[in-house]
């Protein structure tokens, strides 16, 4: 009796661990594919999920490599999303310069507005913060000229 549960127990071990390669198998083919949007609101998703894994102090080539470069045309809709959605460069007082890259990241009616994008801030070719409040919080603190 002690064998058949021991090679029960041995047989569930296995089962999981194929289980598990099974599942990072899927996910690297998908990736590996590029992992095309069918929808939009997919592409959000994705761009979300991708920034709240960013680290401060992260390089600006790191942060691009890791969110992607490309060009995404969803199927259900005529948006055409790049990845960063757009840049931005703005100097603060005493001559700080702060390279925003701004990610689709909020679905909106298939419109692309300010809010449906999170800016990515970078100083000195590192990433300082994300968000719109981060932003908002050190246009304040280094007199940003956004105009």
């Amino acid at each position: 009796m002690n064998i058949l549960r021991r090679f029960y127990k041995d047989y569930l071990k296995l089962s999981k661990g194929i289980l598990r390669l099974i599942i990072a198998g899927v996910f690297f083919i998908i990736s590996a594919c590029g992992g095309e949007f069918l929808f939009i609101q997919e592409v959000a998703a994705y761009n979300r999920e991708k920034i709240n894994l960013l680290s401060v102090g992260m390089s600006k080539s790191e942060v691009l490599t890791w969110m992607g470069t490309k060009t995404i045309a969803p199927s259900n809709s005529s948006l055409i999303i790049t990845n960063p959605y757009r840049t931005s460069t703005f100097q603060g007082k005493d001559k700080i310069n702060f390279e925003v890259l701004f990610y689709y990241t909020d679905f909106i009616d298939y419109e692309v507005k300010n809010k449906s994008l999170t800016p990515i801030i970078i100083k000195d070719d590192k990433v300082v913060g994300w968000g719109w409040t981060f932003l908002n919080d050190n246009v304040v603190k280094y007199e940003i000229d956004i105009e």
